[in-house]
């Protein structure tokens, strides 16, 4: 073989492993930094949607899903519990949002890495925030069922390991009433915090509905608002005396690894 040859094919290896450790680099990032938002749809065209009936499984592996949360007002997010940066940051911040909302109101976090998040490793994982499985449901079950009900209901894309910051409201009749990012540029949007909790509590305030479905029935519709009324002008800023309970917002994130 001719000194061109062998100098060609070194080049060629050399691209090659390039190639590949830029691969490897990429795919770290990713999954030490946290979820990467795909796609997402503006609250206003989110705001007010029903929730469609789903049915996954709970960190205590009994199934939980829409049936469960009829007539409550409750939130929604996504996580996977083997991501140490961004997740743990948004789950942080959560565990206070659930300590400063009604005691009646609940949380549910869909992974987005079924494969790896089963009931016992999710149990794991929310016993670092303190997670109460009477207000926060982390779940699991199949990718194509949590991608279904991502896309579908809360019209955000799902991949494996890659989600949306977004946390969403949900009424009592079972209507997204709004949604809000969480994190900015690796750091939590106080304001959003704000103004999500704000609005949990206007719908925490307001009368159920004239009656709660049972079981293989329907939901009841929600009690008309007045004219004009949209998610975002229902939501107003809370008092400066916000409970230290959410981290304040910082351009680091924890440090953490895998439960």
């Amino acid at each position: 073989m001719n000194t061109w040859a062998v100098r060609g094919w070194i080049l060629f290896a050399a691209v090659l492993a390039l190639l590949y450790g830029g691969w490897i680099w990429a795919r770290s990032l990713r999954q030490s930094d946290g979820p990467v938002i795909i796609h997402h749809m503006p609250q206003s065209e989110v705001a007010d949607r029903e929730v469609t009936d789903f049915e996954l499984t709970d960190q205590t592996g009994q199934p939980f899903g829409t049936a469960e949360l009829r007539g409550k007002v409750w939130m929604a997010s996504f996580f996977f519990a083997s991501c140490p940066g961004a997740c743990r940051q948004l789950n942080q911040v959560l565990e206070g949002v659930v300590a400063e909302t009604p005691a009646d109101v609940m949380l549910v976090s869909l992974t987005c890495d079924p494969e790896t998040d089963t009931p016992e490793v999710l149990t794991r994982y929310g016993a670092i925030f303190h997670a109460d499985p009477a207000r926060w449901r982390f779940l699991t079950g199949k990718l194509a069922e949590l991608t279904r009900v991502s896309v579908k209901v809360f019209q955000v894309s799902l991949e494996k390991q890659s989600h949306s910051f977004r946390v969403f409201v949900v009424d009592r009749s079972g209507h997204i009433r709004g949604n809000f990012m969480m994190l900015q540029n690796g750091a939590i949007d106080r304001p959003q915090v704000e103004k999500m909790l704000a609005l949990v509590r206007k719908l925490d305030d307001e009368p159920p509905p004239a009656a709660v479905s049972t079981a293989g029935e329907s939901p009841s519709a929600a009690e008309p608002t007045s004219a004009g009324e949209t998610s975002s002008a229902a939501v107003s800023s809370r008092p400066a005396d916000a409970s230290p309970a959410i981290p304040a917002a910082e351009g680091s994130q924890p440090a953490g690894g895998s439960p």
